[in-house]
């Protein structure tokens, strides 16, 4: 077991205790990485022209406090709002080159459908593996093609039985303090 760098809304370092197994195909980063924040609104909802369920957004604080060792690209693991379910979630950390980002940013698509919009509520992520590199594309159409790829293989790899045990892991445990809007 292992612990765990987690980030708060803040960008500080404030979750030390969440324990997990370290995955193998990590690329060496180490350690995993967990993150806690508000979700945020963009100038960009890129989830509506991506026709994804919901692609959220970790505040600015939060994504300059990554730490400085890990790369950009697409990554997978869970992902909670509030006190709701875990789902399985594709994340990328970069630049996102298609739509030339100024900054940096940490944008997350949760595989589930939600019943209504969440802006606001407190997003728990625990990042297990890495897919690719950060690219840019041609179209928004071979854009979508690669998510929906990332999205396949994601949901492959969190059917394995190390990538499942995260997802029980304490760290999805909100306190009754920190629900808001019911989730």
């Amino acid at each position: 077991m292992e612990s765990w760098l987690h980030l708060c809304s803040s960008g500080t370092a404030c979750y030390p205790a969440c324990e997990v197994v370290k995955e193998t195909a990590w690329r060496g980063q180490s350690p995993p990485i967990s993150v806690t924040g508000v979700i945020s609104v963009t100038d960009r909802d890129c989830s509506l022209e991506l026709t994804f369920e919901y692609i959220t957004n970790f505040p600015e604080q939060v994504v300059d406090n990554l730490p400085a060792d890990i790369s950009t690209g697409i990554y997978y693991g869970w992902a909670s709002v509030g006190s709701g379910d875990v789902h399985k979630m594709v994340v990328s950390i970069g630049w996102n080159p298609y739509y030339k980002n100024t900054k940096k940013s940490m944008e997350t698509h949760i595989m589930h459908t939600f019943k209504e919009d969440f802006y606001g509520e407190i997003l728990n992520v625990a990042i297990v593996g890495y897919l690719r590199p950060e690219k840019n594309f041609d179209s928004l159409e071979s854009l979508i093609s690669a998510i929906q790829g990332d999205i396949e293989e994601a949901k492959k790899q969190l059917d394995l039985p190390e990538h499942l045990k995260v997802k029980e892991d304490n760290f999805f445990q909100v306190s009754k303090s920190k629900i808001m809007n019911g989730h």
